[in-house]
């Protein structure tokens, strides 16, 4: 049983250590990316359906607001006051 858990435990780190020894090897170098047109023509795409969003957003909230002030003056002048 012992003998068992150390041959496991031989494999365990050794595959740990190649595994280690593979990233130092891969991590030395980073590869430049390059944007094509295409790469453009989707960060496009995307800024402009984010712009879209947000302007739809804030004119819905500019719009409800104004609405709510709207209808708390007109209730506040149909209402008469008690003084």
């Amino acid at each position: 049983m012992v003998l068992s858990y150390q041959i496991l435990e031989f494999v365990r780190l050794h595959v740990i250590q190649k595994k280690v020894d593979l990233l130092k090897l891969s991590s030395g170098h980073i590869s430049r990316r390059f944007v094509t047109n295409a790469s453009y023509a989707r960060i496009k795409y995307v800024a402009g359906y984010c712009v879209f969003k947000l302007r739809k957003k804030y004119q819905k909230q500019t719009t409800q607001s104004c609405t709510i002030k709207q209808s708390k003056a007109k209730t506040n002048i149909k209402s008469p006051s008690v003084v």
